[in-house]
């Protein structure tokens, strides 16, 4: 891979001849693979001179993606003067944090509007893709893309990249979760130890290093990391080589060498590593792949990962749910209510181990906030009450600890996902609640693109079939179908590159889901019978949102349904609200009534010819 810098700073853009050697322009990475894809990270004033390099050298023609890591000033102010942007027959796919609030397009066209801009993003002329993101990966060409929330004031998420046998990871804007560590010792644990996988042996760390260790006393929870938290943590997960970025916009070039060589001294001792402070213009080849001269056509979809990918969902599921509050002043707990009123989250106050194990009965809990100073409940009872609720399934519920003292993590429970020390701001509780919420709402498995999806879809299109609802010949075979094998719901579906629809349905009133949601997207995968017996014991739909919401699925069995030329357009399928088994006869009977379904597709087709 071929990465150069074109924004390494911090907070606000500057200049000034005593800030030459590492620049002005604030955040703004490039990343090209050795086969051409090319890949932006982060937004900042540094886009506009990499997108007059880009219109340059390819004619104006040239298309890419966009990761932004969150939607700070600085990490954004770039986007309206990206020349690309405005080229007719470009494309480009941008991609950034969501799910509360505004998504990454709203929060872009909103910088965009009167009162800021003069230009709003219809005069884009490129092709603009957005895509919201969480916790998980996704793959952009060649080039595999994994997203790891980070430690900010606001929902951030850290990319490491992986393509040509090299791996780069872009970790800004982070602060240490100990207070210890940001001051370059103590144990790494925790979270933190976390963060370190996620940096893991990387052939390029590129970090957030906004302070120093004697500056973060007076910088904590503003959400930045120091230069010897980012060292340690680089020694610790073996990265290869470490880049410095993020600089304070009050710092000048001699101040910024001058805390290099500090750190490399007090903090690398004997076990030095290859560490420097990033610099406006600077290119590095990665495993010698540095000739990057033709750019790739930009897919029409990204490849997603056959693990839980990052692609955002509604947290339908998650809402119906609860965050269990046992934390803090009766004023704190108001203003934390107060905040999450706004994102539509419920929660439930408890001041007594009693009050707790009562409001874990009455109903499911997504997330446990508790105070640990308080010692009013054994932290394992809780998490076990949790467990044993029947439409858990048995599931662990995370839980965020609120405490005085640092490092406890190594005694508690697995459950114990988060750990944060007082004091902390009411904003920062607010993201890392939404974090947790979100990381859960990625706990299902989508189902992959399927080989020849292209064919499948245009097959699908050409015949409308995403358009057909309730035609008698196949409400007849979904009504037999129900009553034979007894099954609540019975659906005849179709599956395009976004949505499911229901061509025929019994016993559901829904017209259509997401193909994130969809368990035929899987189905389809194979042509056999896909029977899952029960969701809750299968971590591909245990916590899909129609196993735990409505219509609360606890059983499938569908069957694809193909056109002549093959393709599986989507399939016959039974569900049912309880676990159940079929039997090798009812298996082949269900695929006899899809043969129907197909018998009835075939004459379709011969009919539109």
């Amino acid at each position: 891979m071929q990465v150069r810098f074109w924004g390494t700073r911090g907070s606000i853009a500057t200049s000034g001849k005593d800030k030459l050697k590492y620049g002005g322009n604030t955040s703004c990475v490039e990343v090209r693979s050795q086969s051409g894809t090319l890949i932006v990270i982060d937004c900042g004033t540094g886009v506009h001179p990499l997108g007059q390099q880009l219109v340059k050298e390819f004619n104006g023609q040239v298309s890419g993606h966009m990761l932004i890591s969150h939607t700070h000033w600085d990490h954004i102010q770039g986007f309206p003067f990206f020349t690309p942007y405005f080229v007719p027959g470009n494309e480009w796919h941008i991609y950034g944090p969501s799910g509360f609030g505004p998504t990454m397009n709203q929060a872009l066209s909103d910088q965009m509007q009167y009162t800021y801009f003069p230009v709003s993003m219809e005069y884009m002329a490129a092709k603009l893709h957005f895509h919201d993101l969480v916790e998980g990966s996704f793959r952009i060409g060649d080039i595999t893309v994994r997203a790891r929330y980070l430690n900010h004031p606001q929902l951030t998420l850290g990319y490491r990249l992986e393509a040509d046998g090299a791996s780069v990871v872009y970790s800004c804007d982070h602060e240490p979760h100990s207070h210890a560590c940001a001051m370059g010792h103590g144990n790494i644990t925790g979270n933190d130890h976390e963060h370190a996988e996620f940096l893991a042996e990387a052939d390029l760390v590129i970090h957030d290093s906004q302070y120093t260790a004697d500056e973060y006393e007076t910088k904590m929870g503003w959400g930045h990391s120091t230069y010897e938290y980012a060292y340690r943590m680089a020694q610790y997960a073996d990265v290869k080589k470490l880049m410095f970025t993020h600089h304070d916009p009050l710092r000048t070039d001699k101040q910024i060498d001058a805390i290099v060589k500090s750190v490399h001294k007090r903090v690398g001792g004997k076990n030095k590593i290859k560490a420097e402070a990033a610099t406006q213009g600077t290119m590095i080849g990665i495993k010698g792949n540095s000739q990057t001269n033709k750019i790739q056509p930009v897919s029409v979809k990204p490849v997603r990962d056959s693990e839980v990918d990052a692609f955002s969902r509604p947290l339908t599921a998650l809402m119906t749910h609860a965050v269990l509050l046992n934390f803090g002043t009766p004023a704190e707990v108001k203003t934390v209510t107060d905040i999450l009123k706004t994102d539509s989250i419920k929660m439930i106050i408890a001041k007594t181990a009693d009050e707790i194990k009562e409001a874990i009965a009455a109903q499911p809990v997504s997330l446990f906030v508790a105070d640990m100073d308080l010692e009013l409940f054994d932290l394992d009872d809780v998490v076990g009450a949790i467990r044993n609720r029947v439409d858990t399934g048995g599931s662990a519920v995370p839980v965020i600890a609120i405490s005085s003292e640092e490092n406890c993590t190594e005694t508690q429970p697995e459950e114990l996902r988060d750990w944060i020390i007082k004091p902390f701001s009411i904003e920062y509780l607010r993201t890392r609640i939404r974090a947790a919420l979100l990381q859960q709402a990625g706990k299902w498995v989508r189902a992959p693109l399927i080989k020849g999806e292209e064919a499948r879809l245009a097959e699908i299109q050409r015949f409308g079939f995403m358009s057909k609802r309730n035609e008698e010949r196949y409400d007849r075979i979904t009504r037999l179908v129900s009553s034979y094998f007894d099954a609540p719901i019975c659906l005849i579906t179709a599956v395009d590159l976004e949505t499911q629809v229901f061509m025929s349905k019994t016993g559901t009133a829904v017209e259509q889901t997401s193909r994130d949601q969809s368990f035929c997207a899987h189905a389809i995968l194979k042509r056999e019978v896909m029977i899952v017996p029960d969701t809750l014991q299968d971590e591909r739909f245990a916590e899909n949102p129609m196993v735990l919401s409505e219509p609360k699925v606890r059983f499938y069995a569908g069957v694809p349904v193909c056109m002549p030329s093959g393709h599986a357009i989507g399939t016959l399928c039974i569900l049912d609200t309880q676990p159940r088994e079929l039997s090798e006869k009812q298996i082949n009977d269900l695929r006899d009534f899809a043969a129907m379904v197909e018998h009835e597709l075939a004459r379709e087709k011969v009919s539109l010819l």
